[in-house]
C-alpha cells in the first residue's frame, strides 16, 4: 500500500470522527440544555369523547358526629373534656357539645383520642344522608344510583361518599350529545340530601376525580358549598379539565410514573407511610390519610413521641425515592357555579345538587424540552469552534461559500499549481538634497536646491 492511499484514509477517519464527535457533542448539550429549559405548550383535547370523573360529596367528621353515641361509647373521652374544662379557665363555662363544637379543641380531642374505626361508630354514615340520587348512563337517560357503584372514605377530616359508575362501566358520552342548543344541556349527577339528621353542616365540599386518584388537599378540584339551615337550597355547578403532562427525570419535575399495584403518587405514598408506620413502631397507625407532601402530617399524633417530625422523616425519605413527588400524568377540574344557587323555606335543611357537562374541551399542558437561540449559540456554536478552530459565523461563511471541488482536493491532499510570486526588489526611489552654504550679511543660513 502506498504512502498516498494511507495518507487518504488517515484524512477520512479524521474527518468522519470529527464529524461524529461534533454531532454526539451538540446532541449532548442540547440535552443537557433541555433538563433545565421547559416550556409548557398549551392545546385542547378534540377527541369528541367525553370521560366523566368520579364525583364525591364531602362533609366534616365532626358535623356528623352522634354526641349522645360518643357519650355512650367513650365516657374516657367526656372526662378528657371535663379535665380540660376546668384546667382552662377561658372553658369554664362551656358544655361538654360545645368543647366538641369548637374547632381547635373539638378536633383535638376528636383525632387525637380516637382511631378511623372508632370515629366510624358515632358518626352518621354518609349514605345515609342521600334521599335521591341519579346519574346520565350510556342511553342518555337518568338512572337511579346503586349503592355498589359508591365508595366511602376518610379525606381531610372529612367523610366522602364518592360516586364512581362511569370509570368503572366505562361510560363515555360523544361530546355533541351532551349539549342542547339553548340549554346547559343534560344533566350529568344530580343528587338530593336531607341533613335534618345533621343540623350542624352549614357546608359540604364537591370534589372530581379519576378513580383511585384523590387530590392531595382540599382546594385541588374541590368548590365548598354553603347550606341555608331550614331552607332548601339548589346548587347548579360545572367543571372544566385540564391535564398535566410532566416530563420523567432526569427532568427537574422529579414526577413518577406509577407502578402497579400503586395508581398515582398520593396512593404509593399513603401505602408505603402505613407499612414503614408499622414497621418501624410496631403498630397499625392511627390515621394514614396524607394530604400533602410538603406538609406531611397525620391526623393523629402518634403518642409517646416526643417530637412527630422525627416519625415522618423516617418515613418520608424512603416512600419519595420510591412514589416520587408529584404523579407525570395528573387531572384536574376547576369548578364553575352556574348562576346563584336558588332556595326556599323548607322545615327541613335540604339540598340538591345538580352537575352538569364541560362546555368547552379540556385543556392540555403537556411540558416540553424548550432550547432558544442563545442555548444554540453557546452550544452548537461553542462545539464548532472547540473541533475546528472557526467561530459560529466564520462556519456560515465557511458554508456559503463552500466549493466541493476545493473541499475533495484539500481532503485528499491534491492542490493547484500556485500562481508565482514576483518578489523581486524593485530600487528604492530615493530624492537626494544638494545642501550649499551662502554667507548672507544677515546670517548664515542653509539652503538646497534640486
Amino acid at each position: 500500500m502506498n504512502w498516498f492511499l494511507v495518507n487518504i484514509i488517515i484524512r477520512v477517519i479524521i474527518s468522519v470522527t470529527f464529524t461524529v464527535c461534533v454531532l454526539k457533542s451538540i446532541t449532548d448539550l442540547n440535552y443537557q440544555y433541555g433538563l433545565f429549559r421547559i416550556a409548557f405548550h398549551t392545546s385542547h383535547n378534540d377527541s369528541g369523547l367525553f370521560e366523566p370523573p368520579c364525583i364525591s360529596i364531602c362533609i366534616k367528621v365532626k358535623s356528623l358526629i352522634n354526641v349522645t353515641s360518643l357519650i355512650t361509647l367513650y365516657p374516657g373521652l367526656v372526662k378528657t373534656a371535663q379535665r380540660i374544662i376546668q384546667d382552662n379557665q377561658q372553658f369554664s363555662n362551656w358544655s361538654f357539645d360545645q368543647l366538641i363544637e369548637d374547632v381547635n379543641q373539638g378536633e383535638n380531642l376528636i383525632f387525637g383520642e380516637l382511631t378511623l374505626s372508632q370515629i366510624a361508630k358515632i358518626i352518621v354514615p354518609i349514605e345515609q344522608l342521600f334521599d335521591k340520587c341519579h346519574y346520565l348512563d350510556e342511553n342518555l337517560s337518568n338512572s337511579p344510583c346503586e349503592d355498589k357503584y359508591f365508595k366511602t372514605y376518610f379525606y381531610d377530616k372529612s367523610l366522602c361518599a364518592s360516586f364512581q359508575a362511569w370509570p368503572r362501566l366505562g361510560i363515555e358520552f360523544s361530546r355533541s350529545d351532551l349539549r342542547i342548543p339553548g340549554y346547559r344541556g343534560l344533566i350529568l349527577y344530580q343528587a338530593s340530601l336531607d341533613l335534618t339528621q345533621v343540623p350542624s353542616v352549614s357546608e359540604f365540599s364537591v370534589v372530581a376525580h379519576r378513580l383511585n386518584k384523590i387530590p392531595w388537599s382540599q382546594g385541588d378540584s374541590t368548590i365548598e358549598l354553603k347550606l341555608n339551615p331550614s331552607a332548601v337550597i339548589y346548587h347548579y355547578i360545572t367543571f372544566f379539565e385540564t391535564t398535566t403532562k410532566l416530563l420523567p427525570p432526569p427532568f427537574e419535575s422529579q414526577c413518577k410514573i406509577p407502578i402497579k399495584p400503586y395508581t398515582s403518587v398520593g396512593h404509593c405514598l399513603s401505602r408505603c407511610f402505613m407499612s414503614n408506620f408499622t414497621r418501624i413502631t410496631g403498630r397499625l397507625p392511627h390515621q394514614y390519610v396524607i394530604n400533602n407532601p410538603n406538609n406531611l402530617k397525620f391526623l393523629h399524633l402518634y403518642e409517646g413521641l416526643e417530637k412527630y417530625q422525627t416519625l415522618v422523616a423516617q418515613l418520608y425519605a424512603p416512600c419519595k425515592d420510591i412514589c416520587g413527588l408529584t404523579d407525570c400524568l395528573s387531572d384536574a377540574f376547576e369548578w364553575r357555579k352556574l348562576g346563584h344557587p336558588v332556595s326556599s323555606y323548607h322545615p327541613k335543611n335540604y339540598v340538591n345538587l345538580q352537575i352538569y357537562p364541560p362546555s368547552r374541551l379540556p385543556i392540555i399542558k403537556e411540558a416540553r424540552p424548550q432550547i432558544d437561540w442563545l442555548d444554540f449559540f453557546s452550544s452548537i456554536g461553542g462545539v464548532i469552534g472547540l473541533y475546528f478552530g472557526l467561530s459560529f459565523f466564520s462556519m456560515i461563511d465557511l458554508i456559503i461559500n463552500f466549493s466541493f471541488d476545493n473541499f475533495i482536493a484539500k481532503l485528499f491532499g491534491h492542490s493547484k499549481a500556485k500562481e508565482e510570486v514576483n518578489n523581486r526588489v524593485q530600487p528604492l526611489n530615493v530624492e537626494v538634497l544638494d545642501f550649499t552654504q551662502t554667507d548672507l550679511s544677515s546670517g548664515s543660513y542653509f539652503v538646497y536646491s534640486r
